[in-house]
């Protein structure tokens, strides 16, 4: 005996409420079994049923026994795979044929719940083929499935579930996970246990039911519908459970979006080509609300282009509140929680190409430092730094490889040794592999003309000895000088002809102050204050 069979679950502390399952039943003698428990307040037990030319009513005592009729060997683990299909609105669809255990010639397949279901839902009684025609209107119906062999019937509640969706948004064009041709709502998928912020959970365990969500916005601890099994305890508060949600967003326009994701426990939200990594990375999560907690909301703001944008939603519940819900807003969108209307149950397919997020050159003395960073990569070969005297006519400076294929920020860097002097301009020349090129904005850097000659101490202060860096832009003789405050030059040394040399200086018996280094050639004059300690 098991919860995870049971006909009809109106388990946990609660007052008076009703609950109710289809089964099919054959003409005759059928076990039951009622277990029931009170703790405190009122104390109500009520079993009814309706059937065949019966309306509902109280199970008389005339048709109940006290004998325990023997164990009869009935069809056992029926199952489809997949679980769920989805279909649009006016299409036609079939489900696989199930699998199951009989140790007798199989008599019939029949829809143990058909009187609550449309006529448009049917099944082959020879294979138990579920079928869906164009006739059901938009809704998700869970389909039981009675089956009935020498030993007698076995009823399967929630065996398949067919979801009639709107059509999906422009562009979705690929099947779902399972095969579904795309609709409009999101691929859900639920597992046994928590995943403990771990992403390859979804990778080597099975989930036990899939269904498509037309949006996350489960605000109450009931409000997920039956989730038993995977999930324990009650339906009214199911526990230990761990979902997966995969799809994409059409976005109308392009501009800034905000999303939060609200959840107890944790949840991850990710876009994008960080969606289509396997195993998904915490790293790459757009928004990380992982760890045990009670209700927390956490949001992130993206710029992002207009269309569909691939996502992935982990969630997992553990003990206690279950809520999961994710809002978005935008361009001309107020702050609500994201529409079925612009989902799609699959992925695009199409990974996003380089995404350029920063391209600057900055002058530095005589140098240009240039740097530029990456949001993604894919298909990228390398980038070319080109620089142009009049912004028109550009020539290579510098390339860099590109790292290829990456859904994490990358910064790249180079130095212009050797740039114009004056105005001048700057760009990135991005190239893929397959050979398309793109260029960044131009920017303008303006790169001073380096001084004639220079002069550099070190270390400075000092206590008499110290090095004297000279750089001069052609090779000349020049003269060092070490002048005092009173304008008398206590040391002269001549150098020989260099464009950069260093010569080490020892001066004994200066006394300690301030002194004027200077120095001359050909090219100019350069000073620089030494201090003696």
């Amino acid at each position: 005996m098991s919860l995870t069979n049971v006909t009809i679950d109106n388990g946990g502390l609660h007052r008076p409420e009703t609950r109710a399952a289809n089964v099919y039943l054959t003409a005759g003698l059928h076990n039951i079994l009622l277990l029931y428990g009170d703790a405190t307040g009122s104390s109500t037990l009520v079993l009814e049923y309706q059937g065949p030319g019966l309306t509902r009513q109280l199970v008389p005592t005339g048709i109940l026994c006290t004998g325990i009729q023997p164990e009869r060997p009935v069809a056992s683990n029926l199952a489809y795979s997949p679980h769920m299909a989805a279909r649009v609105e006016g299409t036609t669809g079939v489900s696989s044929l199930p699998e199951l255990a009989s140790s007798s010639a199989i008599a019939a397949f029949v829809i143990a719940n058909a009187p609550a279901l449309p006529a448009g839902i049917t099944i082959n009684t020879d294979n138990g083929r579920l079928a869906v025609d164009g006739t059901v209107p938009l809704g998700t119906y869970s389909v039981d499935v009675a089956v009935t062999n020498a030993g007698g019937n076995a009823t399967f509640q929630d065996a398949f579930v067919f979801t009639v969706a709107p059509a999906p948004p422009a562009g979705c064009a690929k099947n779902a996970p399972n095969g579904s041709p795309p609709t409009a709502g999101l691929y859900g998928e639920y597992y046994t246990g928590y995943f403990d912020d771990d992403p390859t959970f979804f990778e080597t365990n099975t989930p036990l039911i899939t269904r498509l969500e037309p949006g996350l916005n489960y605000t109450t601890d009931d409000g997920w519908g039956n989730v038993l099994p995977p999930a324990d305890n009650t339906l009214l508060d199911p526990d230990h459970y761990s979902a997966r949600y995969r799809g994409s967003i059409s976005l109308p326009t392009a501009g800034s979006y905000t999303f939060y994701l609200t959840s107890d426990d944790a949840s991850y939200l990710w876009l994008d080509n960080a969606a289509r990594m396997s195993p998904l990375r915490i790293g790459q999560a757009a928004i990380n609300n992982g760890k045990r907690h009670k209700p927390t909301t956490e949001s992130v703001t993206l710029t992002l282009a207009a269309g569909l944008h691939d996502f992935v939603v982990l969630f997992g519940e553990d003990t206690g509140a279950n809520q999961l819900v994710l809002e978005y807003e935008g361009p001309g969108i107020a702050r609500q929680p994201l529409p079925g209307g612009i989902t799609c149950s699959a992925f695009t397919g199409q990974p996003l190409p380089v995404k350029l997020v920063r391209f600057e050159a900055t002058p530095s003395g005589s140098y240009v430092n240039i740097e530029w960073a990456t949001a993604q990569e894919v298909n990228s070969l390398k980038y070319v730094v080109e620089r142009s005297r009049n912004g028109a006519v550009f020539e290579t400076v510098e390339s860099r490889p590109a790292l290829g294929n990456s859904t994490q920020a990358q910064t790249y860097r180079l130095t212009d040794r050797a740039p114009l002097p004056g105005l001048s301009y700057y760009r990135l020349r991005q190239i893929d592999k397959d050979g398309k090129e793109s260029f960044s904005a131009v920017v303008v850097v303006q790169v001073s003309k380096p001084n004639a000659l220079t002069a550099a101490v070190f270390p400075n202060p000092n206590r008499g000895s110290f090095s004297v860096r000279v750089q001069q832009i052609t090779a000349e003789p020049a003269q060092l000088e070490l002048v005092n405050m009173q304008g008398q030059v206590v040391y002269r040394q001549q150098l020989p002809a260099a464009a950069i040399a260093e010569y080490d200086l020892k001066v004994p018996g200066l006394a300690v102050g301030l002194y004027q280094l200077r120095l001359s050639s050909a090219t100019g004059v350069a000073t620089q204050k030494v201090v003696i300690e």
